[in-house]
């Protein structure tokens, strides 16, 4: 659940680019009372295909894959036909650029920033998380225009290179989806009894998210709440937790299994309790 909440959260920055606030936006599925469900099909998605057999013909990750790809060809086709779509500014929506940009911090990012919240994540480890995303972008269709970097170094290059040529604005587009996301992880008012405190908790550890992970012009422009006690309150609580765990997992392989286990189930029932059968079906409403 932690990587589910880090990927949504590195992604409020790359909403200031005006390719991606306006794609997305254009689908009518991002802002407002939609932002979370649309978070958490993108979280279904990761599940599925990384899922023992979920890539197998016709298996649930395939479906899944198969579904988004040819939604973001109609995506792409809308957008780009669209008088609002400026291609000299521009580019194409969902852009090979794109489809790269995101796997980047996925992997030698989240890999790197587990460290700071205790976990011994191993050069290794982010290497092979590297291997998978390198796997999910040729399921989104990217095709290599540059080779994916397979060592954490090239990967920081890459990093490092895209952040230079992405371009960041103050649209309109790109503050109300940041907003949209931020405040999708407020509890509903009708919630009540321990699925609401459990809510609670996800919206306190999304802020500290925030306050670590996104850059403070970012967190200035969308107005997140500056909750530093929040923050140090979710580092002293998770950080030594993780690290216990951590060192237990490296010392002992029938532990590692077994937290591989439940590490697994949680993340399956989190996504499928948010979801209900209705929301896994993706419809988008154009505002093109």
């Amino acid at each position: 659940m932690f990587a589910y909440q880090f990927a949504g959260t590195i992604s409020i920055d790359g909403f200031r680019s005006p390719n991606i606030s306006r794609t997305l936006m254009s689908t009518g599925q991002y802002s407002d009372q939609t932002a979370f469900k649309r978070f958490l099909l993108t979280c279904n998605f990761w599940l599925q295909v990384s899922e023992e057999g979920g890539m197998r013909l016709h298996g649930e990750g395939w479906k899944v894959a198969l579904r988004i790809r040819l939604l973001h060809t109609l995506i792409r086709r809308a957008v780009y036909g669209s008088d609002r779509w400026n291609e000299k500014e521009l580019g194409m929506p969902i852009s090979q650029l794109g489809l790269l940009a995101a796997p980047m911090l996925g992997s030698p990012g989240m890999g790197l920033f587990t460290r700071a919240l205790g976990y011994r994540t191993t050069d290794a480890e982010i290497e092979d998380m590297n291997h998978f995303w390198r796997y999910v972008t040729y399921i989104m269709g990217y095709q290599e225009f540059c080779k994916f970097p397979e060592t954490i170094e090239d990967s920081v290059n890459a990093l490092f290179h895209l952040s230079c040529i992405s371009v960041k604005t103050d649209d309109d587009d790109g503050i109300r989806l940041g907003q949209s996301y931020i405040d999708s992880f407020t509890p509903p008012e009708d919630l009540r009894g321990w699925v609401k405190v459990k809510r609670w908790a996800e919206h306190k550890v999304n802020i500290a998210h925030l306050m670590m992970f996104v850059p403070p012009e970012s967190r200035a422009l969308l107005n997140v709440p500056n909750s530093k006690f929040w923050t140090l309150v979710y580092f002293l609580g998770h950080a030594p937790k993780t690290f216990i765990q951590d060192t237990r997992r490296k010392r002992s392989t029938s532990y590692a299994d077994r937290l591989d286990r439940r590490m697994t189930e949680q993340r399956r029932n989190w996504v499928k309790r948010q979801l209900g059968e209705a929301d896994l079906v993706y419809r988008p409403q154009s505002k093109f």
